[in-house]
């Protein structure tokens, strides 16, 4: 997926200073993101652990409900994060696609070919999930 001579244009035509606000804002997208990562493979490593350490085997009822409370509670935290992490990501990708929106209209492009261009700069310069 590279870019096309017509996306290299029309991301010539936004100023360098604005593309470099632009690329700031995803840096600052992607610093959040990998904590996306962290947050589903704790849930996993829960949810593998109670099935290798606890499920199947013998435990007296007081101290399997213990058992469970506990892991009821983790997951709750890890859920509790990953919605505030989620809620956080997505105002983060809203703010960059209003930039870049902002950077279309300033400069009289088309606003989804723009978008479009800058997606794939970001999936090819930088990586990561790019604007969609």
């Amino acid at each position: 997926m590279s870019l096309t001579t017509e996306e290299t244009e029309l991301l010539k035509k936004i100023p360098q200073e604005n593309m470099v606000v632009l690329l700031d804002e995803y840096q600052e997208y992607l610093s959040k993101y990998k904590y996306l990562r962290y947050v589903i493979a704790g849930i996993f490593v829960v949810i593998i652990g109670y099935n290798v350490f606890v499920a199947g085997k013998s435990f007296p009822l007081e101290k399997l409900q213990t058992i469970q409370y506990g892991l009821a509670f983790i997951m709750c935290i890890f859920i509790v994060a990953l919605i505030v992490l989620g809620v956080v990501l997505f105002k983060s990708l809203r703010k960059l696609k209003r930039a870049v929106d902002e950077n279309a209209h300033k400069f009289g492009l088309n606003k989804k070919f723009l978008r479009k261009a800058f997606h794939k700069l970001l999936k090819t310069s930088i990586g990561g999930p790019g604007l969609r």
